[in-house]
């Protein structure tokens, strides 16, 4: 498809920033629209289909956010791509943002180098879903799950698997967001001897009750997805969501073996909230639940089996790049600490996310790759105490006069907000307080080095 066929909505509060991203896109060749707030937006959307989606998180002159109005945009057309942005981004939105389905997250202000890529790999990442969502209707064979892991955590988990997988039980999958609830569902299946048939998904999350049904059931002139998965795999992703009344109607078939007389099938449900306290709300039938809990498996952590992440680094870079060098060797003792010892509370997705952002910066090029070169995010719970700790900070400095006990705290403190930001000097006098040239004064009063170029604007 020509670029001018791939249509882009950019949706933000400030018209300025809408036409900034408008004309960098258009100079591109996408064909842009713009909207500045939620109930324009919407309107645009329902009149033309797009590609993707650029989202700002706060729309402050409409009744809600942007990741509500993300979230309408995907009940609409689910496999649109969105790219949430803000200039008030925490890890936390992030997170919450790709939870609920978004591609990517980008921070304002962006570099256009790395929104054009983002753009074109989230275009790209459309194409796919939409093809794979014809290719799935057809039951076409996927490719081989690759679950890896040196881990005794991951090793029992792997063999609770392929253990399940040579039963035809039916199965519920629960872990975190971000832990590839969907990715265990079709490995379990191509491990089973259904693995020649149809691996068919229903997304809960997405579509009203009546959607969902006719998904599922069937219409007078559609056959459901629990016909087309004879003799294969259905799995109900988000199955916590599945609506009431649809949870009921799929237990009657399941409970009068009417799957039988049509098809022949195996569920396998995903979910990532607390499902028992979904019952006790009553938003989740519980003689549902104990049909499907036949097998339930837990996935484990990322931050429960760091050891793997060298593994999974490597993995995730040689298929973004298509190459075969093992990118872990070039990290430093000290740089794999921070990246073991971080909460991951994107789990696998996170840390796929965090090596695509490798690769789009260039970061393989340099010949190490330590501390100071990764994202603050991952190393801000270490960078307070990085120079401090086992110093016995107090104790030292009570054989120092005042000012020179002042000024070592001074440097000890400019030197972990210095690697706090990324040796970003705007973020970092921001924080502190202070104007950027006090900030430069300072630091080189002090014999403040940074081991990298210190950077004003980003």
């Amino acid at each position: 498809m020509h670029k001018s066929e791939q249509k882009i909505l950019v949706v933000d509060d400030e018209e300025d920033i809408c036409k900034l991203i408008q004309n960098i896109l258009q100079d591109e060749g996408y064909s842009v629209e713009y909207a500045t707030t939620m109930e324009s937006a919407l309107k645009i959307f329902k009149e033309t289909i797009f590609n993707l989606c650029i989202l700002d998180v706060w729309l402050h002159d409409s009744a809600d956010d942007g990741i509500e109005l993300m979230s309408q945009c995907l009940k609409t057309r689910p496999s649109t791509s969105i790219i949430m942005m803000s200039g008030h981004s925490t890890v936390e939105t992030a997170v919450q943002a790709i939870k609920k389905g978004a591609y990517d997250f980008i921070e304002k202000p962006f570099k256009t180098d790395r929104l054009l890529v983002m753009v074109q790999r989230a275009i790209e990442f459309h194409r796919l879903k939409s093809e794979n969502k014809t290719l799935k209707g057809k039951g076409t064979e996927e490719k081989e799950i690759a679950l890896l892991g040196d881990s005794s955590v991951f090793k029992s988990f792997k063999s609770t698997l392929l253990k399940a997988a040579k039963s035809n039980n039916t199965v519920l999958i629960y872990g975190d967001s971000g832990a590839g609830k969907k990715t265990v569902a079709r490995f379990i299946h191509q491990n089973s001897e259904r693995k020649k048939h149809p691996c068919l998904t229903l997304q809960c999350a997405h579509g009203a009750a009546e959607e969902l049904d006719a998904q599922l059931f069937g219409t007078e002139n559609t056959i459901g997805l629990l016909e087309r998965a004879h003799n294969g795999t259905l799995i109900l992703n988000s199955i916590s969501n599945l609506p009431l009344s649809v949870q009921k109607k799929l237990l009657r078939y399941l409970e009068h073996g009417a799957h039988k007389k049509k098809s022949d099938l195996r569920l396998i449900g995903t979910y990532d909230i607390d499902i028992l306290e979904a019952i006790e709300k009553k938003l989740f039938l519980k003689d549902f639940f104990y049909m499907l809990n036949v097998i339930p498996i837990k996935i484990p952590l990322l931050k429960e089996r760091g050891e793997d992440i060298p593994l999974l680094i490597n993995y995730f870079y040689k298929e973004l790049s298509g190459g075969s060098y093992d990118i872990s060797q070039k990290f430093t003792e000290s740089a794999f600490s921070v990246l073991k010892k971080y909460t991951w509370p994107g789990n696998i997705k996170q840390l796929k996310n965090f090596v695509e952002w490798l690769n789009i910066i260039g970061l393989e090029k340099k010949e190490m790759i330590d501390i100071y070169n990764l994202p603050p995010y991952l190393s801000e719970e270490d960078h307070s105490s990085f120079h401090l700790q086992n110093n016995n900070f107090l104790e030292e400095c009570l054989v120092f006069s005042l000012k020179d006990a002042r000024e070592k705290f001074e440097k000890n403190y400019l030197e972990g907000q210095l690697i706090r930001f990324d040796y970003n000097i705007s973020k970092a006098s921001h924080f502190i307080g202070m104007e950027r040239s006090a900030l430069h004064r300072k630091l080189k009063s002090l014999g403040v080095h940074a081991p990298v170029k210190l950077k004003d604007d980003i």
